[in-house]
């Protein structure tokens, strides 16, 4: 339609100080005549369209005219207040600013718009908190300051606790944040000796955001980000690294449909092969990172799955099934004993 055009046709002058004809009628997918009348219907309008003609020449709008005209959909708007949504999972300034946007961009629709905008608010519901997550308010405070830091350029002070547990102090410069599902992590230098004040890409560190306990941010400088640095680069190539990195410990295991459909949904295991077996069940080829959380998952589906090969996989499964029974006060030693039988036929 002319009507969808001559709005694209707005937006683009507003983008660029200057567009040929030419240009305009490759990005419009018209023909040079038709961008010369489509201008001419904008300038009857009243837009302030002007051209300058020559090697240098094109059409551009007149300095300091902006339109409110954005030639946004119905489709765009819903896209526009999807952040808004998610934001009432991040910090509270975070979500606060997005409401406050949101409000603009409602007030600023036409009206049939503005209730559809509207339903889209009522209609979907982020709640970005996990179940058993750290209070929001211990969350936010940790955010806030590592948001403050990034935004002052000055390092940060904290205690990481890291997979063991122990908590160390820790000095870094920050350099971004990252919220991957609900869970958050900080990109950031650490120091160490030979600091030059500018970070090299290969000394950045990613920490997660809710093993970081008594932040503060200093009055030191924080090292400069390195030149060209792209966060969502940076992101893809550590998690390509960090799958790389994982050990992999095969096993094969038998099931029930539904027990061997959990285990494919469990985080870092990965259900590589499956055939039927008897009695309806199901033996599949599956690759765990260690025998420790091979046992650790198997046991925790609660005997819909068990493990068949290695043998020292089924010693290990048959073993802390014994000591969680004696643990109940039930007799385990058979169950132990049984797991040994089992893995040396």
């Amino acid at each position: 339609m002319r009507a969808d055009r001559l709005i694209q046709l707005l937006v683009l002058l507003q983008q660029s100080e200057k567009w040929t004809a030419k240009e305009l009628a490759a990005r419009l997918e018209v023909s040079e005549r038709t961008v010369h009348r489509d201008m001419e219907a904008l300038s009857m309008a009243g837009f302030p369209v002007l051209a300058d003609r020559g090697a240098n020449g094109g059409w551009y709008l007149q300095e300091g005219y902006r339109s409110l005209l954005t030639g946004m959909n119905r489709s765009d708007i819903k896209v526009l207040l999807m952040p808004e949504l998610a934001a009432r999972g991040m910090d509270s300034r975070w979500g606060e600013a997005f409401q406050r946007v949101s409000q603009k961009l409602l007030g600023a629709l036409p009206q049939g718009w503005r209730e559809q905008a509207e339903l889209v608010r009522q209609r979907i519901y982020v709640d970005g908190a996990g179940w058993y997550a750290r209070t929001p308010d211990e969350q936010e405070t940790v955010l806030s300051v590592l948001q403050d830091a990034l935004w002052a350029g000055k390092k940060v002070e904290f205690l990481y606790g890291a997979g063991d547990g122990e908590a160390t102090g820790r000095t870094a410069s920050p350099c971004g944040l990252v919220v991957k599902g609900t869970v958050w992590y900080l990109v950031a230098a650490p120091d160490g000796d030979g600091d030059t004040g500018v970070v090299a890409a290969e000394a950045l560190r990613t920490y997660r955001v809710s093993r970081i306990r008594h932040v503060r941010m200093t009055e030191m400088a924080a090292a400069a980000i390195p030149p060209g640095f792209d966060l969502a680069a940076y992101w893809e190539a550590s998690l390509v690294r960090f799958r790389e990195q994982l050990p992999v410990y095969p096993a094969v295991v038998e099931g029930d449909p539904e027990g061997i459909r959990q285990l494919g949904e469990t985080r870092f295991v990965r259900l590589l092969r499956t055939e039927g077996g008897e009695g309806g069940q199901v033996r599949a080829q599956v690759e765990f990172n260690t025998m420790e959380s091979a046992a650790s998952i198997i046991l925790g589906l609660q005997g819909a799955v068990a493990a068949v090969e290695p043998a020292e996989l089924v010693r290990d499964v048959a073993a802390k099934a014994a000591r969680l029974a004696g643990l109940h006060g039930l007799p385990g030693q058979d169950l132990a004993a049984e797991g040994n039988v089992e893995a040396a036929t």
